[in-house]
């Protein structure tokens, strides 16, 4: 019998592989569906298969966790077009309060989206439009909210725009808005026990923020704000609710970060401040910020407010000592028993020069979580799920096995995060690129780019595993590495590492 039944977001190895690794760490049995239901890139996955999946294998599973956006609409991408029509979707959501009425004592969480600003791009001629739509969504929200003055401005942008593209995206917001309002009424008529909705890549002002509001006031009128949560966020969601059902009742963190002004940056792609978010995804796992615990978080905030994307190419232009923040994490280090590391520099990957650091100092092989891909929200919330998990562990195993699984999990994070997201991904999005592909949609040259990449990732990793030494880790023991990719782009990477004997 499982402990936890997953009903993730998507496919990506972000919201499968993470959380089943966590669930492992703990000790726990979490249950996915089968990998051919839940879709891939740009096909959808089966809702209605999935019903069924539920349906039977939920009798013997008293702990659920669903995305909506799988169940409703077969995942992220999909819920981003009208494939699925609103009467259908809300169809599919009947299966909640199926589950809840066959089970009344069961655990049922859910975790849904709230629409992005922009578009999903599948290839090149799409960037001009993404870059686009959140000044068209801001604009909008802004003349929903009575502010005069816009419209030549929002006509000009409306130009630029294909009419098929600015249609579809209202039209899809519409839905998935009454889709997430149901959601909260689902909480209310004590189907649903948790209800979290992330906000997913958005700007500061938009028609995202009149969603929340009046999300937030439904909250508010009926006394649910200790059982629905709004966050920056969505990948991480289901590793962090896998934390929290695994994880004691309540718990304490400390918490320090560097530079401190940066707490009240608003992280790109997000709408509320580091330190709201922060607060939030705390919130989420019942725990609260306290100095004296023996868990310490420790935060590299953006050194300035222009956080860059390395996805993009931007680059980072060091303003801070990094020898200060070398010390302050070897401080946590020497007095705390967990240090979580948050690496929020920038955007879709890892400060290079930070982990060149600490790796040099030794200080990678002490840490107890780490977390520097996508957006602030995605390492704020899987930095604290990896805590989450090791503390729940302590519970069910023993010290030295908790040990050896948590560096080979922070062997992958640190592969993922910085090796592929900082330096190959980068490599072979500009090797692809000259030969005519598509970072965004590598048909069929897919494995030709995988072998490339898995060729960049084996000499990183080889001097990673160098530079990384784990004291759990004998010496006659080797890393084994599986690379990826797990959908035919270039954004995300399947990173998979098992310790084996080196005499093998």
């Amino acid at each position: 019998m499982p402990d936890i039944i997953l009903l993730p977001l998507d496919s990506r190895p972000c919201n499968t592989d993470r959380p089943l690794r966590l669930a492992s760490l703990a000790g726990a049995d979490l249950l996915l569906p089968p990998r051919e239901l839940l879709g891939r890139y740009t096909r959808p996955g089966r809702p209605d298969l999935l019903k069924s999946w539920l349906w039977e294998e939920g009798q013997s599973c008293r702990n659920f966790i669903i995305n909506l956006e799988m169940l409703l609409y077969g995942g992220l991408i999909a819920s981003r077009s009208f494939g699925t029509a609103l009467e259908e979707a809300a169809y599919r959501m009947q299966m909640l309060y199926r589950l809840k009425e066959r089970q009344p004592d069961i655990s049922l969480t859910a975790f849904g989206v709230i629409l992005r600003s922009t578009i999903t791009v599948s290839d090149a001629a799409d960037m001009e439009v993404w870059r686009l739509m959140p000044l068209y969504s801001e604009l909008l929200g802004r003349v929903h909210s009575g502010e005069q003055g816009l419209k030549r401005e929002l006509q000009r942008l409306e130009a630029k725009i294909p009419l098929e593209i600015r249609e579809g995206y209202l039209t899809v917001r519409r839905r998935n808005h009454h889709l997430n309002i149901a959601a909260v009424k689902a909480v209310s008529d004590g189907v649903l026990d948790y209800l979290v909705l992330g906000q997913e890549d958005a700007t500061p002002q938009g028609l995202h923020c009149l969603e929340q509001r009046e999300i937030m006031d439904i909250i508010s009128r009926s006394g649910l704000s200790n059982r629905v949560t709004l966050l920056n966020g969505a990948d991480e969601l289901g590793a962090l609710l896998t934390a929290r059902a695994l994880g004691p009742a309540r718990g304490e963190i400390a918490v320090k970060g560097s530079p401190d002004a940066s707490w009240e940056y608003i992280a790109r792609y997000e709408d509320m401040t580091i330190h709201d978010n922060l607060e939030q995804h705390l919130h989420l796992l019942d725990w609260s910020i306290d100095a004296k615990s023996d868990i310490a978080l420790m935060v590299n905030l953006p050194h300035n407010e222009e956080m860059p994307d390395i996805f993009l190419g931007e680059e980072a232009s060091p303003s801070i000592s990094y020898d200060s923040l070398y010390g302050k994490v070897e401080d946590l280090l020497s007095n705390k028993s967990k240090v979580g590391l948050v690496d929020l520099a920038a955007v879709n990957g890892a400060d290079d020069r930070l982990m060149s650091g600490l790796a040099e100092r030794g200080a990678l092989g002490q840490l107890s979580a780490f977390a520097g891909w996508n957006t602030a929200g995605n390492s704020i919330g899987y930095a604290l799920a990896h805590l989450g998990a090791l503390a729940a562990a302590e519970k069910r195993r023993e010290q030295e096995e908790i040990a050896r699984d948590n560096a080979v999990i922070l062997l992958e994070e640190y592969a993922d995060d910085w090796i592929y997201q900082s330096r190959c991904r980068t490599v072979t999005v500009n090797s692809a690129r000259t030969k005519g592909i598509s970072p965004f949609d590598l048909g069929s040259c897919h494995a030709e780019v995988e072998a490339e990449l898995q060729a960049c990732m084996r000499m990183e990793l080889r001097q990673l595993e160098e530079q990384v030494s784990f004291p759990m880790l004998a010496a006659d023991i080797g890393i084994n590495w599986d690379i990826f990719l797990p959908w035919p782009r270039l954004f995300e990477v399947g990173v998979r590492a098992s310790a084996i004997s080196a005499a093998r």
